[in-house]
């Protein structure tokens, strides 16, 4: 992972693009030219590895963002603290809060069209099934449904689907707060 760049043109969060491979870089000496050219990832290694999204940054998400990384993946993390944990280790970040469904598909859609296309999206450590799911909806990856994150988010509705379906369930009642 090379330096930071400046967020790229995104009215709304910002998007920075940390992928700074030199395809083309000169070195002082042969030796460490060929030293460099054994580790250098070609243009289509790049392109061959899969993209994944993971929305949430925080100290939670960073085992599951090291993982995604050894298997070869470009991580990509987003989340609305710039400093968040996982936000260092990531390959490129999205600024936008986890809560922002709007805001997120908004960043991951200008990163999908415009620095290198997603494959998949998921969260780690934060309760965003809202936001996963409509960025994978606007995006056409594989995901949960709409419905099915509306439920996921709303635990009433979540039972009343089950107690209709006749999944067995604990006993459960609405509770009004003051």
């Amino acid at each position: 992972m090379g330096a930071r760049r400046e967020p790229l043109a995104l009215a709304g969060p910002l998007l920075y693009n940390l992928s700074c491979i030199p395809f083309n870089a000169r070195f002082d000496t042969p030796e460490k030219e060929s030293a460099r050219e054994k580790n250098i990832v070609t243009k289509k290694t790049l392109l061959a590895q899969k993209t994944l999204l993971i929305i949430c940054g925080g100290i939670e998400a960073t085992h599951g963002i090291t993982l995604a990384k050894s298997m070869g993946h470009h991580v990509v993390v987003s989340d609305m603290n710039a400093d968040a944990p996982g936000m260092k280790i990531a390959d490129d970040i999205l600024i936008a809060s986890t809560y922002d469904v709007a805001g997120t598909v908004a960043a991951a859609k200008h990163y999908h069209e415009s620095v290198r296309p997603l494959d998949g999206v998921m969260c780690i450590g934060a309760d965003v099934p809202l936001t996963v799911a409509k960025v994978a909806e606007t995006l056409g990856l594989p995901g949960i449904s709409m419905a099915s994150a509306e439920l996921a988010a709303n635990k009433l509705a979540m039972k009343d689907c089950f107690a209709a379906a006749g999944v067995p369930i604990p006993f459960y009642a609405p509770v009004a707060s003051a």
